[in-house]
């Protein structure tokens, strides 16, 4: 099945003004998450990245958070449990879901 989405004259590929430049894709990465526990399940939610800059990471039955500084703090470990989802609700609260 076909579906066709209208395409506005200013985003149209003829009109982009960066046309003729190319983008500059880097190689390699700029930083790398190390996530041992990390559960590969496609319907938890176990990363979350906030307006704070900050990042939440389920890693079994263990929340932690990291920052841009590279300093990780464990804020929670769950009993008999582990973490189905994380979500910040603002910039200083996190909701934290189990299974």
């Amino acid at each position: 099945r076909r579906l066709d989405y209208p395409v506005s004259p200013s985003r149209s590929p003829g009109n982009l003004e960066s046309k003729g430049r190319q983008r500059k894709v880097p190689t390699s990465p700029c930083r790398i998450l190390d996530a041992p526990g990390l559960v590969d399940d496609f319907y938890l939610d176990l990363l979350d990245f906030g307006s704070n800059n900050h990042l939440l990471v389920a890693l079994m039955d263990r929340v932690y958070l990291w920052n841009p500084d590279n300093e990780v703090t464990l804020l929670t470990t769950l009993q008999d449990s582990y973490v189905a989802s994380v979500r910040w609700l603002d910039s200083n609260e996190v909701a934290v879901g189990t299974a």
